[in-house]
């Protein structure tokens, strides 16, 4: 596996796979308390509640806080954002759940630039939040 490092971020080559993005997505770890916290106009991306009930219901991953009954995770991400507030890619924390962290990164990637608080400066950097979910899932 390659692995790319980029200031805080280490990304393990590759991309979600059957999603045509419109920012480019990797799914790899990060020094998540490295990066500066995403500052965003009107309040944090919606989290993707549905979905992470689809992921327990349908039991499509045995990953530690995700049972039938239960969604008990966190899935940090970060987005790459211009001095002028466009973000232009997504890297979501690897928690061993393929369909909830594609969820994330839809949730991210509808972080539009009106949302984006524009960082200002000279240079593009990462920044990082975090969609948690406390779910308990009724039948």
């Amino acid at each position: 596996m390659k692995i790319i490092l980029a200031g805080a971020l280490a990304v393990a080559a590759g991309s979600t796979t059957g999603t045509d993005w419109p920012l480019p997505v990797q799914v790899g770890h990060a020094k998540w308390d490295r990066l500066p916290s995403l500052t965003l106009r009107s309040g944090a991306p919606s989290t993707p509640v549905e979905a992470a009930v689809e992921v327990a219901d349908r039991r499509l991953c045995d990953t530690k806080g995700i049972s039938p009954s239960r969604v008990d995770v966190t899935v940090r991400y970060a987005l790459f954002v211009t001095p002028d507030g466009r973000a232009e890619r997504v890297l979501v924390e690897d928690v061993g759940c393929r369909p909830l962290e594609a969820a994330v990164a839809a949730a991210a990637i509808n972080v539009d630039a009106r949302r984006l608080v524009p960082p200002g400066g000279s240079t593009a950097r990462w920044y990082g939040n975090a969609a948690a979910f406390d779910i308990e899932v009724r039948r």
